[in-house]
């Protein structure tokens, strides 16, 4: 049915009841399809163009039945309890091209997020097979076949058994702009009768049109601002589209950067099982073997973690040969580990312990499977003050809430003792001396039963029972 004679019928106040039936068998029997009323209350939720073909079905779905200044196009219901938020189509889409697609959100009212796999969508049935909806995790997929025959599409959307949010279902029709809606070969564009009087198969009513003349390519002053309306919602929901798709894309590709796994360390795979043969005992499913230079694996307490980074130097003392090699800390783990124990040394039960990865570039005399000795300072990991010295925690003492040590006068060769501002603590043994000592001092051992201000001192030669 033409939109000229909707409207028509309309502005004239005359009623009309349109009837299409299935089928030729049907008719004869009196089997209604559908049934469309119209007269002079009657309002449509879309603006209806003059020379468009509509299907009684699509006009039926296109009725206003609720408040006609309420500015939405979805059906709503009023039953719903007030305590739940209501839905809404995120999208303000009004229309989609034949051959062509468009992606649909339901979110609150307010606007929210919804999780998409709780929404339950369906599409209107008098539209083509090929017409089809996709579930995404944005929200569904409409694809419009390119042949379709209605004028318009309606979907509805509906959340189930999610807390807080109402179970109403909501529904949308799009105009079908390059709709196949030719005048022969659908009966749902078929007859009815003016004015509630007369009856036939197909008669319908006249539209107004002389079919000895006129020019059909003719266009109103309503049809040209119509048009010009459907050309910037064409810009507006290509834009929203653009915005959708980018979504999409971004939700994808973080699923497939999920999905991947990267090697930390450069290398040769060696061992990398299938998805149906992966080893349950905890055991890599993937082996990387360095092509030069060997890996060292240890691990650090927690209170020693601000002073390891990943780029820092530590050194590896061979438990066979005793020969060094220097090894560049390559990563860190954010987790800890459930063994608290390196190469056989047990660590204190108390504290977590992460297990770092160190390279060895030059390896050579080391062997897979065999163990070095580890250590490390400040200045080889990048995280000395270059202004301060380190001392063992044994040397400092601590007064009335001041710390101080005992160090050797450097004009009275006595005892002196000299208050210190200290710092952080490095690896959980040593501490910062900020300010009060340098390099050049001579630091005693403060405890003993001669210990006090102004002894002599005299420089040992014996350093082995020093503390470093």
């Amino acid at each position: 049915i033409k939109g000229s004679v909707i409207k028509e019928l309309i502005k004239s106040k005359k009623s009309a009841e349109f009837i299409s039936y299935a089928s030729e068998k049907d008719y004869k029997v009196g089997t209604k399809q559908f049934t469309l009323s119209i007269n002079a209350n009657t309002k449509f939720k879309n603006t209806l163009l003059d020379s468009t073909q509509y299907a009684i079905s699509d006009l039926i779905d296109n009725i206003q039945k609720v408040d006609p200044s309420k500015p939405t196009t979805e059906h709503e219901n009023p039953t719903t309890p007030s305590t739940d938020k209501k839905i809404k189509f995120k999208q303000n889409r009004k229309r989609v091209t034949a051959g062509n697609g468009c992606l649909l959100t339901v979110v609150t009212e307010d606007g929210k997020s919804i999780d998409q796999s709780k929404v339950t969508w369906k599409l209107s049935d008098n539209i083509s097979k090929d017409t089809t909806i996709t579930k995404t995790k944005s929200g569904v997929w409409l694809y419009v076949d390119e042949g379709e025959p209605s004028s318009s599409v309606t979907i509805t959307a509906q959340v189930k058994n999610v807390k807080g949010i109402s179970k109403e279902q909501i529904s949308r029709t799009l105009i079908v702009k390059g709709a196949d809606t030719g005048d022969d070969g659908d009966d749902n564009n078929g007859g009815g009768s003016d004015d509630g009087s007369g009856s036939g198969s197909g008669g319908g009513i006249d539209d107004g049109t002389d079919s000895s003349g006129g020019d059909d390519n003719s266009y109103t002053a309503e049809e040209l601002k119509a048009a010009i309306s459907d050309k910037e919602d064409d810009i507006a929901q290509a834009k929203e589209d653009l915005h959708d798709a980018q979504i999409s894309y971004k939700e994808a590709k973080a699923e497939v950067d999920k999905a991947t796994v990267k090697a930390k360390l450069a290398g040769t795979v060696t061992t990398a099982y299938s998805k149906g043969t992966l080893p349950t005992d905890g055991s890599a499913a993937i082996v990387v073997k360095a092509a030069d230079g060997m890996y060292v694996k240890t691990s650090i307490s927690e209170m020693e973690l601000d002073s390891v980074k990943v780029g820092g130097t530590i050194k590896c003392v061979s438990s066979d040969t005793g020969d060094e090699y220097t090894a560049e800390v390559k990563e860190i783990s954010d987790f800890p580990t459930a063994d608290s124990s390196n190469g056989g040394d047990v660590s204190n039960p108390n504290s977590s312990y992460y297990p770092i990865v160190a390279f060895i570039k030059d390896a050579d005399g080391l062997s897979p499977g065999g163990s070095v000795e580890v250590s490390y300072s400040s200045k080889s990991m990048g995280t000395a003050n270059e202004n301060a010295v380190y001392l063992q925690k044994a040397y400092i003492r601590t007064e009335d809430k001041k710390s101080y040590v005992y160090l050797r006068d450097k004009k009275t060769k006595r005892l002196k003792k000299q208050y210190i501002t200290v710092g952080k603590t490095m690896n959980g043994q040593y501490i910062e001396i900020v300010s009060g000592v340098t390099e050049d001092d001579n630091i005693a051992f403060p405890y003993g039963k001669n210990l006090r201000e102004g002894v002599k001192t005299k420089i040992s030669e014996d350093d082995s029972e020093m503390i470093y």
